[in-house]
């Protein structure tokens, strides 16, 4: 039989959990599972855009007063400002991996972020999916607050840090990848001047075995706790 342990007044309670009860978690988690792997399994199409050159980004101008400027040590805490689901951490894990962010700042609160991954090997594949050089980058983790979409506060982060990248990083191609539904993110990849360099199909595997890992450890656990 497995057990349950409560806290009540401080003090660590044990109760058991009854076979009737473990079958029905078991029953539930199974089915849970079941629905993420359908969801997971969905083959996206995705469209792969390349830029090669600085002479091709564009100067973008947003629309309403903003400020757009580089992440570092100093301001990464900021991203609070604009989401609590994020810890700071996770930026400050990326400036020590050297990643490359952006901010964009109204009213001194964050209102949007992106974020490049610069390859210092020979090469890499991105997700299974994207292999890139020396040298190369690939633009990941740009989201902008829902309120301030559609004032070029995105494609204003991006061509910022397409400039960052190849005029002070030495990055020779950047490649940002987004799905073909998302008509919003390409237009705005399109107007800084990036160019369509490959569609492709893409099946999230990494998610799938997360998600099998994290089931089986369940289950694992289980077994330990009814001997």
């Amino acid at each position: 039989m497995g057990h349950l342990f409560l806290v009540k007044n401080g003090s660590s309670l044990e109760k058991p959990i009854s076979i009737e009860w473990q079958i029905y978690l078991g029953k539930y988690l199974i089915l849970t599972f079941f629905k993420q792997i359908i969801e997971l399994i969905k083959i996206r199409q995705m469209i792969l855009f390349l830029l090669v050159s600085p002479e091709e980004i564009n100067s973008i101008h947003i629309t309403i007063p903003a400020e757009v400027c580089e992440i570092n040590s100093s301001n990464v805490d900021k991203v609070r400002d604009f989401r609590d689901d994020i810890d700071p951490q996770k930026f400050e894990n990326f400036l020590k991996k050297g990643d490359v962010g952006i901010y964009a700042i109204i009213d001194s609160k964050v209102v949007g972020h992106l974020w490049a991954f610069i390859c210092r090997e020979k090469s890499i594949r991105i997700d299974g999916f994207i292999k890139i050089s020396k040298n190369e980058a690939v633009i990941h983790f740009a989201t902008v607050y829902e309120k301030y979409r559609g004032k070029n506060i995105y494609p204003s982060m991006l061509s910022t840090l397409c400039n960052k990248l190849m005029l002070e990083k030495g990055v020779q191609k950047i490649y940002i990848i987004t799905d073909k539904d998302n008509i919003s993110s390409i237009k705005g990849i399109e107007k800084v001047g990036f160019k369509i360099y490959q569609k492709k199909l893409y099946l999230p595997i990494y998610k799938v075995v997360k998600v099998i890992d994290s089931v089986l450890s369940f289950f694992v656990q289980c077994f330990i706790n009814s001997l």
